[in-house]
């Protein structure tokens, strides 16, 4: 099993309703591909993790990337998994506020990843977000 962290831009900013039509979509489609994660957005910027079978999330992201909504799309982190952090959830969704947001940012840092023990800063920045906004 896989799992994929990316950090992508709208092209344009969103509105609760928007959001809401994407979360549908992605829902629906993740749910048929057996793969579950979490989405964070805020002011027009995304970051999301993708977790299931290797070739399904491969295929997600390339649907990502090939979607005219999205740009500046960079995978942060990639790798194996024993079992799902979010298996629960076809897509868990949650609106981040700048400090969240702030907060992650700080976690890619590529010099803080270095000193990074254990395991992925992004993986453990998500887990904690899912524990104290939506546990």
């Amino acid at each position: 099993m896989k799992y994929l962290i990316y950090l992508s831009t709208a092209v344009d900013l969103l509105d609760e309703q928007e959001i809401h039509n994407l979360l549908a979509k992605s829902r629906a489609r993740n749910a048929s591909n057996d793969i579950t994660g979490i989405l964070l957005y805020h002011e027009g910027n995304f970051i999301q993790l993708l977790e299931g079978e290797q070739a399904k999330v491969d295929e997600t992201l390339e649907r990502i990337a090939g979607d005219p909504s999205h740009k500046n799309i960079i995978v942060i982190d990639e790798g194996d998994l024993d079992e799902r952090n979010f298996g629960a959830w076809s897509m868990g969704y949650q609106k981040a506020t700048a400090k969240e947001l702030a907060d992650i940012e700080a976690y890619t840092d590529p010099q803080k990843l270095e000193q990074a023990s254990g395991s992925h800063p992004a993986l453990s920045i998500l887990k904690t977000f899912v524990k104290t906004n939506l546990g």
